[in-house]
């Protein structure tokens, strides 16, 4: 069960489950990142944004929205509308970067 270094399941434990289907692998929960560092930043939504597009102004993919909905834990995602202020995590890791070659 191979997970991206960008993803935010990386690092978590495969369990095998069992059920009426038989074994299979599956992600341990995520647990949610620390509150008390999320929120160095208050967005207000303009008019065309989405969580997609935050995610691609502040972390430079936009498949990393889910950092901003992580710091807004309250929030659906298809329910930010215009005008609704956010907290955007800055200065949290944004991500692992692993060296795999050798100068």
């Amino acid at each position: 069960m191979p997970v991206q270094l960008t993803s935010r399941y990386y690092g978590l434990p495969v369990l095998q489950i069992e059920d009426r289907r038989g074994r299979h692998a599956a992600l341990a929960l995520r647990p949610m990142p620390d509150q008390s560092r999320a929120g160095d930043y208050r967005h207000r939504v303009a008019a065309l944004e989405n969580l997609e597009y935050l995610g691609w102004r502040y972390y430079g993919r936009s498949e990393d929205y889910w950092r901003i909905l992580d710091a807004n834990p309250l929030r659906f995602p298809l329910d930010v509308k215009p005008a609704d202020q956010l907290s955007v995590p800055i200065g949290v890791d944004v991500g692992l970067t692993q060296r795999t070659r050798r100068f």
